[in-house]
């Protein structure tokens, strides 16, 4: 015959169950915020993952709009140099046939630098949790890109506003030559920040452009 528990008995029992019962309770809880947490965190990685996809490819359109540019760019001033080289003293006549060929092929020839997909990523927050690194190289990488389209906006009003103000070819042509000339820095100078981007695709570019260099040296020591 089964004897009956005591009052005090009862009451530890009742005690141990609803101790277990608040321990799976917890546990259940801890888990499904565990699982929860787990899920953001890999929706957010999908989602970072996403938008330097799209980052990389808008800076891969801005480095071939870049090459374009530039090489428009060495052109001019190999047209320019070579001019001078040619004539050691310039008179309006000459200055005038300078500007005719440089006319013809246009002065300069913009780069068309986006930042869209940046900036959808600036306003997505997803910078908070990105390796701080990273996102100081990209950040530097768009000011350089920035001060190069408003270079670019600022020497193509001079070169108009200097070709309605001067009447002398010989005046006009130097301020065509400064203006190409600080263009290409920047454009230089924007082509190192692109190589130091963590992107195989500009590592890659980079050693096209240092195997390129290689080349050209070795052909001036041959010739």
């Amino acid at each position: 015959m089964n004897k009956t528990e005591s009052p005090r008995q009862q009451a530890l029992d009742w005690l141990k169950k609803s101790f277990l019962e608040l321990v799976s309770v917890f546990i259940a809880i801890m888990l499904a915020l565990w699982v929860d947490e787990w899920h953001e965190e890999k929706q957010r990685k999908e989602k970072i993952e996403l938008a330097m996809s799209s980052v990389e490819t808008e800076l891969q359109k801005n480095y071939r709009s870049l090459v374009v540019a530039h090489k428009h760019q060495t052109g001019s001033l190999e047209l320019i140099h070579s001019f001078h080289k040619d004539n050691k003293s310039i008179n309006e006549e000459l200055a005038e046939s300078l500007h005719r060929q440089l006319y013809k092929r246009s002065m300069f020839h913009p780069s068309q630098l986006l930042d869209t997909a940046w900036q959808v990523l600036i306003r997505s927050q997803l910078m908070n949790y990105m390796d701080h690194q990273t996102i100081l190289l990209y950040s530097t990488h768009y000011n350089y890109q920035k001060e190069l389209m408003e270079s670019q906006k600022s020497h193509g009003q001079s070169m108009t506003l200097a070709a309605i103000q001067n009447d002398s070819y010989i005046s006009l042509m130097k301020i065509y030559a400064e203006s190409i000339n600080n263009l290409w820095w920047r454009e230089l100078h924007t082509f190192n920040s692109f190589r130091n981007l963590p992107s195989q695709f500009f590592k890659d570019e980079l050693k096209k452009h240092n195997a390129l260099k290689q080349q050209q040296e070795k052909s001036k020591i041959v010739e």
